[in-house]
């Protein structure tokens, strides 16, 4: 019974480090979406700034 527990012990770590990877992967991904966006709204900005002038 020892080795079966070790044996799911193990499954479960692999499984919690493959989510944990999907997870700071997904971050990564909001983060660089997060950029863009900011990007594009500052070249919004800029743009109806110069269109008012």
């Amino acid at each position: 019974m020892n080795v079966d527990a070790n044996k799911i012990i193990e499954k479960l770590s692999l499984k919690l480090a493959q989510k944990e990877t999907q997870i700071a992967v997904l971050e990564a991904q909001i983060e660089e979406m997060a950029a863009q966006l900011q990007s594009k709204e500052s070249e919004e900005n800029t743009e109806q700034e110069q269109e008012a002038e």
